[in-house]
């Protein structure tokens, strides 16, 4: 789990988060804009994705270089006011999912 300012900016990386991402300091991402832990296509639609209902399937290097697939909802968190003051991302690790998936598919088409 990451909470982003509206900038997409990163603002707090919950210990579960940094362990998945293999980040020993959260501090040496704090204000990493969201979209560089994502590569190639998704970068892009980190980008320019609609942040308020955004699902994201991707795959990016962890901080230590370990590819892993993620799956990730990303909404708003709405100030007193109703309007939004930061953005929520949560992500799901499902790199032994597709790699089930693939593994699956190979058996199959055999």
């Amino acid at each position: 789990m990451k909470v982003l300012d509206l900038e997409r900016k990163l603002t707090f990386m919950s210990e579960a988060g940094q362990r998945v991402m293999e980040v020993s300091d959260h501090n040496t991402l704090a204000c990493c804009p969201w979209p560089d832990f994502w590569a190639d296509k998704s970068n892009t639609e980190a980008k320019t994705a609609s942040w308020s209902k955004l699902s994201l399937p991707g795959c990016r290097l962890h901080a230590a270089g370990s590819p892993h697939d993620w799956a990730v909802k990303v909404s708003a968190i709405l100030g007193r006011d109703g309007k939004p003051e930061s953005i929520l991302s949560v992500s799901r690790d499902t790199t032994e999912f597709k790699a089930a998936e693939i593994a699956c598919s190979c058996f199959r088409s055999n």
